[in-house]
């Protein structure tokens, strides 16, 4: 979940697991240095993130019925 400077509603990208390990550790680093970062979501779509533009930033769960970018879209049928 991102939280952006000039906007009041965080942006959320929903993310694998493996991504979730492996940007966890460096997100406040990231963010300190602002950082533009690639960010892969859960369903293969690549996000280029400018961490200059963000206030706050954390991984967290969020429920399945939340809108974010990123979601795999699963058959309804």
């Amino acid at each position: 979940m991102l939280h952006l400077t000039a906007n009041p509603a965080p942006f959320t990208i929903e993310i694998t697991p493996e991504t979730a390990d492996e940007l966890g550790p460096r997100l406040v680093q990231i963010v300190r240095n602002g950082h533009t970062q690639s960010v892969v979501g859960a369903n293969g779509d690549e996000f280029a993130v400018n961490f200059l533009h963000v206030v706050a930033a954390h991984v967290e769960s969020i429920p399945q019925n939340a809108r974010h970018h990123g979601t795999v879209v699963k058959d309804r049928a």
